[in-house]
């Protein structure tokens, strides 16, 4: 967890400390879904309100950014959404628990020598497959061309199944756009969007 402590970030964190996931109940059946780089929360609260059948962890490094995530998510009333405070690479959940992971407007880190860092470096390709479930998916929306074509790159090499390919995705049509997607759109940026499914499925 990052913490850059601005004022009144520790109490802040206390306040909404019921929502930092401590693992799944034991006998909740309900789909698990998981968003890496919640942000302030504009994409995740949306979805678990759409869907109250299923269950939702968001995981956030910015401590400072994941607060008020949380406290969105506990004005809303959200019963069935949980926050974890670190990245992808401390996130510890049981192997095939999840349905889908969602990567929302990632860090490009462009640089090649940064490549390991991106949320789809074939390290983290393989630690999302061992998360989600037969069949489960991997959706990420960016407006970052040289992330996009790695991204394809890497999980066609990998064996994932690209599922789904949008190159100027639209609002509408069940997507819930986040923040970012709102500005770029406005803005005139296309937003790039895939679908990729686990190897065999």
């Amino acid at each position: 967890m990052r913490l850059r402590r601005r004022k009144n970030l520790l109490p802040r964190l206390q306040s909404v400390s019921g929502l930092i996931w401590d693992g799944r109940t034991p006998g909740d059946r309900r789909e698990l879904f998981v968003e890496v780089g919640c942000g302030m929360g504009g994409f995740i609260t949306r979805l678990a309100e759409k869907r109250p059948d299923c269950l939702f962890l968001a995981a956030e490094r910015d401590a400072n950014v994941a607060v008020r995530a949380m406290e969105l998510t506990r004005a809303l009333g959200l019963t069935n959404l949980f926050f974890h405070l670190g990245g992808a690479d401390t996130l510890e959940l049981e192997e095939g628990s999840v349905s889908g992971i969602y990567l929302n407007f990632s860090d490009p880190w462009p640089r090649r020598g940064h490549a390991h860092r991106r949320l789809t470096h074939p390290e983290y390709l393989v630690r999302y497959a061992a998360m989600l479930t037969p069949g489960g998916r991997l959706e990420m929306k960016t407006d970052n061309p040289g992330l996009f074509a790695y991204s394809r790159k890497v999980l066609t090499e990998g064996g994932w199944k690209i599922a789904a390919l949008d190159l100027n995705l639209s609002e509408g049509n069940g997507n819930i756009a986040t923040e970012y997607e709102t500005r770029f759109r406005e803005r005139g940026i296309p937003v790039l969007y895939l679908s990729a499914r686990l190897p065999g499925f």
